[in-house]
């Protein structure tokens, strides 16, 4: 199983794994991810310098749809007529795998990820003072400062490449 990582050089600003297809089937309806989300000014009732949700799931991946078009808008990106992917000047070619990760990443700005039923969401912050309002809304795990990239190595065996 081989991933790819798309997003900032620093985790902490978010980003996202993809599971790449074992074969050179590039055109799958579904894609496994974890998606990081830099959520610290994102949530009212949170006080902490640093909030981050991880999400564990699949990406629903509409290649035929006619709503492709609008998908990979929502990134910059244009269909081309011939199913190649402008990607802001640069050209994708239809079956590869930057195509692929391409339109992955469209999908996830678009629509996100479908959860994992058990583990799918998970809160993590690294400031020891990190407080919730409503604590029944969820649980922050709080890890050591500056580990957030060690910690998604270690639960999920994933790297910043």
């Amino acid at each position: 199983m081989t991933h790819s990582y798309m997003g900032d050089t620093n985790i902490e600003n978010g980003g996202a794994w993809y599971e790449l297809p074992d074969s050179d089937n590039w055109q799958q309806d579904y894609c496994q991810a974890l998606s990081v989300t830099d959520c610290t000014n994102l949530i009212d009732d949170v006080q902490s310098d640093s909030l981050w949700l991880i999400e564990s799931g699949s990406i629903y991946m509409p290649w035929g749809d006619k709503n492709a078009a609008n998908i990979l808008n929502t990134i910059g990106a244009t269909l081309l007529d011939n199913g190649n992917i402008d990607d802001n000047g640069t050209i994708l070619t239809a079956g590869t795998k930057e195509h692929w990760l391409c339109f992955a990443y469209a999908c996830l700005a678009y629509h996100g990820i479908e959860r994992d039923y058990v583990g799918g969401e998970h809160w993590i912050s690294d400031d020891p003072d990190c407080k919730v309002s409503d604590s029944d809304r969820f649980e922050v795990d709080i890890i050591e400062r500056g580990t957030l990239a060690d910690n998604i190595a270690a639960n999920w065996g994933l790297a910043v490449v």
